[in-house]
């Protein structure tokens, strides 16, 4: 079992690494180049502040965090050991001779309730924001890590733990789970800590040596605290034998929550459950060989930023000095030069005449400036957006109404190659959620799980050897606009009734779906009132094609629809009032 001692002494080598490796300079000045801060982040930049500056880093960080979590994420559990019937305990009828037979459950039932609680834990925790708010620290900082540190409800939101206060025991592997052991360096009230240590039954002695320290050179950007705090320590390690987790809260002084297993027990014995994940996963934004912490998309910008921002000003202050008249006098000839800059004041001379004013006052003509350096400065920012992915036309500036969604969306997909390495990234990193997410609901819900209707029991989670498949798919307007396309060339062609359009349709595109749901609805309702299917303006029967022979005010052919197809709908919706109205 590892000490407190030992604990504090593998944090100090950890804080040392640290140091050498410049993480936390590096880290606060990738935040100050990314948040707008930049001259702040030069050396001796004092009076510096309020010189100007062109930040493409942030809008470039944003578009490739936009464009990777602009997504619908849906995890598909399955058992690694196929599909097979599990007991439930319980005891039902056999349905030939009636006879109580043991009750069976198979596991292709239990995994899709499991994707079931996927989706609830991930909308009520609002992973959906919190993973991109992980995606920003990764880009900014290299790493960045999500931890489910408050018990195995996984409704709740993770902790987003910057990569300075996280310590890994071996500073040279990817995977989190390989570690051998791993810290969390926190910052909290004292209170707080000593109400733990009471709980945890701590003698008083040692609780009185919990007090605040000024240990704040190591916190991350913002050194100021309202009231002093402690620093503490999450130790977590793994059990060689067991594999379960193992961890313990401390301050230098004082070990608060004792060193213990997460597992389940049953009247004070391990009934052989335990967690087997640290709870934590990673986001590393571009892998660097052997070596735990990554290359963030910030840093490899910098250099150009910052000279992008020094030709900025060189131009600012050229402009100031060169492209304005500036006013030169004889200070001898002029009785009152103070008046020179007031507009109607009299100016006196001291002598000369009419002819010689032009000697004793003149504005010395505006200087123009090469355009080199605009043509330097433009160079420059087009050529890194470029190399960094980030371009216009990588942006996705596209003339929705010169193409078809269909088309904006491949060229939307075709610019998105350079990002296939963080979508990759992006989509283990939901894959290790879904699995860490199934160890904490094995461990913490010895008597099972009932959410929103949605029901396991403890033997039925147990029983699956979990393997997850995450299905992504983009939720944008473009993908919108392709699959409403797509949906309304099928109903013209006459693949789809229109209570099938209606099903299929985007529940947030450019019709409400509620008011085509209306339309239905009332159609169904004529249908079962006349017993005759609604008809339009012609008399033929809606939702009838063209292709199958029917004739629209005694014309046929054509590729459209009949008076009851698309442009009719239409119609009808422009004549209904919209929801609310």
């Amino acid at each position: 079992m590892t000490d407190i001692y030992e604990i504090w002494q593998r944090y100090e080598k950890s804080k040392q690494y640290m140091q050498q490796k410049g993480l936390l300079t590096k880290t606060e000045k990738n935040w100050k180049m990314y948040i707008g801060k930049q001259w702040e982040a030069v050396n001796n930049s004092e009076g510096m502040e309020d010189l100007p500056s062109m930040n493409f880093i942030k809008p470039t960080v944003k578009y490739k965090v936009s464009s990777i979590a602009a997504t619908t994420v849906t995890a598909l559990f399955s058992d690694l050991n196929g599909d097979r019937e599990i007991p439930t305990g319980g005891m039902t009828a056999d349905p030939m001779t009636g006879m109580p037979m043991p009750e069976t459950v198979t596991t292709s039932e239990i995994v899709s309730k499991m994707n079931d609680l996927f989706s609830i834990s991930w909308e009520k925790g609002k992973n959906k924001r919190n993973s991109k708010r992980g995606l920003t620290h990764a880009a900014v900082q290299g790493d960045s890590y999500l931890c489910w540190l408050e018990g195995g409800d996984t409704r709740k939101q993770p902790q987003i733990v910057h990569n300075t206060q996280m310590h890994l025991g071996n500073e040279n592997t990817i995977d989190i789970q390989k570690q051998p052991w791993l810290i969390i360096e926190e910052r909290l009230e004292p209170e707080v800590v000593r109400e733990r240590a009471r709980l945890q039954g701590v003698s008083k002695s040692d609780i009185d040596l919990i007090k605040p320290d000024n240990a704040t050179e190591d916190n991350l950007f913002n050194k100021n605290e309202v009231k002093g705090k402690v620093t503490s320590l999450l130790y977590m390690e793994k059990d060689k034998k067991t594999g379960f987790v193992w961890i313990c809260r401390c301050t230098k002084d004082v070990m608060y929550e004792k060193f213990h297993a997460i597992e389940q027990t049953k009247n004070g014995e391990s009934n052989g459950v335990g967690l087997t994940k640290y709870p934590i996963v990673s986001m590393l934004w571009e892998e660097m060989p052997n070596d735990a912490r990554g290359m963030s998309e910030v840093e490899q910008l910098i250099p150009n930023q910052l000279e992008l921002n020094k030709m900025l000003a060189r131009r600012a202050i050229s402009g100031k000095q060169c492209a304005f008249p500036r006013l030169a006098y004889d200070d001898s000839s002029i009785a009152n030069p103070e008046d020179l800059d007031k507009v109607g004041a009299a100016i006196k001379l001291n002598g000369g005449n009419a002819q010689a004013i032009g000697n004793m006052i003149a504005y010395l003509s505006p200087q123009s400036m090469s355009p080199d350096a605009q043509n330097l400065c433009e160079e420059l920012l087009n050529n890194s957006r470029t190399l960094a992915g980030a371009s216009d036309a990588q942006l996705g500036n596209i003339d929705l109404s010169r193409v078809s969604g269909t088309a904006a969306q491949t060229i939307r997909d075709q610019q998105q190659i350079p990002l296939n390495e963080q979508q990759e990234m992006y989509q283990d990193f939901i894959e290790n959620v879904a699995l860490l997410w199934c160890d904490l609901w094995k461990v913490y819900y010895p008597d099972g799980i009932d959410w929103d209707g949605i029901t396991l029991s403890a033997a039925e989670i147990q029983s699956v050897e979990p393997n997850v498949r995450v299905d992504i798919a983009e939720d944008t307007s473009l993908s919108k606009m392709a699959s409403q396309q797509e949906l309304t060339n099928l109903f013209n062609n006459g693949k789809l009734t229109f209570k099938e359009y209606v099903e299929a349709y985007p529940e947030h595109s450019s019709i409400p779906k509620d008011v085509l749901r209306k339309i239905v609805a009332d159609r169904e309702m004529q249908t079962a009132q006349t017993g005759m299917p609604p008809t339009d303006e012609f008399g033929n029967p809606i939702d009838v094609q063209l292709n199958q022979g029917v004739q629209t005010g005694g014309m046929s052919g054509g590729s459209g629809m009949s008076g009851g197809g698309y442009q009719a709908i239409q119609s009808q919706l422009a004549e209904r009032p919209l929801v609310g109205e």
